[in-house]
């Protein structure tokens, strides 16, 4: 598979729309979908749909997403990946948050046939005005797996793992103009054993 042909396939995924966050106690919904086929020197596929809703009012917000992302290339699965989020944040102060969360993922080609997660913690908001926000948070997760196949994990063959976890994240909000934002959220999940 070419460099362009695998960008193709991944840019879908990546670059997704995001439902605006306005602090007026209103739900607000996303649904997008995307599309993706190619023939001639490879025969290529993607299928993306995701959904996300926010609800977002001056001392708290609700978000969740569900996503599935499908790929084939030559009539071979390269993703197939499905996904359901939520997170609630309440402010504790004008400065401080704190949050809960849960997710569940399934992702075959990465020998995931489930995963489970809960987590929850406190976070500050460095910046927020009208034009954007960003957020820092830490707290602690867990989170459970259930393999397709058995899987080495520590030197010892399991076809489950559950494991505590620090949940180390950023979010960002940017207004670029009246009709455009830039929004984006990193997280990482180091192992605590």
């Amino acid at each position: 598979m070419t460099l362009a042909a695998a960008a193709t396939l991944l840019a879908p995924a990546l670059l997704q729309a995001q439902v605006t966050l306005k602090a007026d106690g209103q739900w607000r919904y996303l649904l997008t979908a995307g599309a993706n086929v190619s023939s001639g020197n490879n025969n290529a596929g993607s299928l993306n749909l995701a959904t996300e809703g926010a609800r977002q009012t001056i001392d708290d917000k609700w978000t969740w997403n569900a996503k599935a992302d499908r790929a084939q290339n030559s009539g071979v699965a390269t993703t197939e990946r499905y996904g359901l989020r939520t997170q609630y944040n309440r402010d504790l102060s004008p400065d401080w948050f704190g949050y809960g969360s849960g997710e569940t993922l399934r992702d075959k080609l990465a020998n995931i046939a489930v995963r489970y997660s809960l987590s929850s913690g406190v976070g500050r908001h460095v910046w927020r005005e009208d034009r954007g926000f960003l957020d820092v948070s830490v707290g602690l997760g867990y989170s459970y797996d259930r393999y397709v196949d058995p899987t080495d994990i520590r030197g010892e063959m399991r076809d489950t793992y559950g494991r505590l976890e620090l949940v180390l994240a950023e979010e960002s909000s940017y207004k670029l103009t009246e009709t455009t934002s830039l929004r984006q959220k990193f997280s990482i999940y180091p192992d605590l054993r």
